[in-house]
C-alpha cells in the first residue's frame, strides 16, 4: 500500500508519516508536495525508515530526465514516474540513471492521465481510445524495461 501525500506543508507530511506508517510502507510525494518544500522532503520522509515514491511524472528530453533521475536517486527515492510521452529515449535514458544506483528507484512508466478522455487525445492530434492508447505506450515503456506503468 502507498499513501498519496497531496498536502503542502512538510512538517504536516512528516506527521501523517510517522501516524500511518504502520499501515503502509510507501508514501507519494507528488508535485504539490516537492513544489512547496523541494527535493529535501524526500530525505525527511526517508528518515521515517519508509519507502518514497516520487510522483513528478518527468517529462522532458533525455538527458534532462536522466540528470532528474539522478538527483532524486541520490535524495533516495525508490520509485519515479516518467511520462510515456516523452518517448523511449527519455525512458531508457531514466531507467539506465536508475540503475546507476543501489538500490536503483524503480522507474513507472505514466501513460494516459485519468482525466484524459478521448476528446482530450483528440484535441492534441490523437485519434486512438484512452484505453488502446494506454495498451500501445504500455507496450512500449516494457521495451525500454520500465519497472511499472500507470
Amino acid at each position: 500500500m502507498c499513501i498519496a501525500l497531496d498536502i503542502n506543508d512538510g512538517r504536516k507530511s512528516r506527521r501523517f508519516v510517522q501516524t500511518l506508517k504502520s499501515f503502509a510502507s510507501t508514501f507519494k510525494v507528488g508535485l504539490q508536495l516537492f513544489s512547496s518544500t523541494g527535493p529535501s522532503i524526500i530525505e525527511r520522509v526517508r528518515e521515517e525508515g519508509v519507502s518514497v515514491f516520487v510522483d513528478l511524472k518527468l517529462n522532458d528530453i533525455p538527458n534532462t530526465v536522466s540528470a532528474a533521475v539522478t538527483e532524486l536517486a541520490k535524495r533516495g527515492a525508490n520509485l519515479l514516474t516518467v511520462h510515456t510521452l516523452a518517448g523511449l529515449d527519455t525512458l531508457k535514458a531514466a531507467k539506465e540513471a536508475a540503475l546507476k544506483f543501489s538500490p536503483s528507484p524503480k522507474i513507472i512508466a505514466v501513460t494516459v492521465l485519468t482525466s484524459i478522455d478521448k476528446k482530450a487525445l483528440q484535441e492534441i492530434g490523437l485519434e486512438k481510445e484512452p484505453s488502446e492508447m494506454v495498451l500501445c505506450l504500455a507496450a512500449e515503456a516494457a521495451k525500454v524495461g520500465a519497472d511499472g506503468v500507470v
